[in-house]
């Protein structure tokens, strides 16, 4: 029976294998996977209330956006520009919106918003 703490040959073998850049990578990847749970849960927070009172499309089109999901964060920046959401002043400098700035929908976006 191995004690608590320890590591096997095998382990041992597999960790000398591991570089800093994987372990790296596998982080980021573990921490965008629990990113994306909490954001698809939100979602579903935000879905549910909206049937009973007023959910801004800001918070629909952060979590969509935190998602990568560029079709329906234009969605939601489209509902926020028509309620002249005073966020969409962060289009030009705003970096979570860097995924989607070569898009021409943004451009418009922001020619519309006066930026």
């Amino acid at each position: 029976m191995r004690q608590r703490g320890s590591v096997s040959s095998f382990e041992q073998a597999e960790l000398a294998r591991v570089s800093p850049d994987s372990i790296s990578l596998t982080r980021l990847q573990s921490a965008m996977s629990e990113r994306s749970g909490f954001c698809r849960q939100k979602l579903a927070v935000l879905k549910s209330s909206s049937s009973q009172a007023y959910v801004s499309p800001r918070d629909l089109e952060l979590a969509y956006m935190r998602l990568g999901d560029a079709q329906l964060t234009f969605r939601w920046l489209e509902e926020a520009y028509k309620e002249r959401t005073e966020r969409l002043l962060y289009l030009r400098v705003d970096p979570r919106f860097d995924f989607i700035r070569d898009d021409s929908r943004f451009s418009d976006l922001r020619r519309r918003v006066g930026l």
